[in-house]
């Protein structure tokens, strides 16, 4: 699993984490398994589970604003760039 483990409250503290850490941005990758390999390779159930739920973006984007950190993406598809912050 990947760093936030699936949990938006993981994800959370992870920003926590990197602002007490005296960082000025936090990044997520944000790709779509789909859109990386096809459903026949092998890699496919562990890229489908540590996949960065879209509607976590704007949460943890207002939730590193509110703390003073940047939030940054990795976007991997045309759609996940769509669906960044400006």
């Amino acid at each position: 699993m990947s760093n936030h483990n699936g949990d938006l409250s993981q994800a959370k503290r992870l920003v926590d984490v990197a602002y007490d850490a005296g960082c000025d941005a936090v990044k997520f990758q944000v790709f779509s398994a789909e859109t990386l390999v096809t459903r026949q390779n092998p890699a496919f159930p562990i890229l489908k589970e540590n996949e960065f739920p879209r509607d976590w973006i704007p949460i943890l984007s207002d939730y590193s604003k509110k703390k003073g950190i940047i939030f940054a993406a990795s976007p991997f598809d045309h759609d996940a760039v769509d669906q960044l912050p400006g």
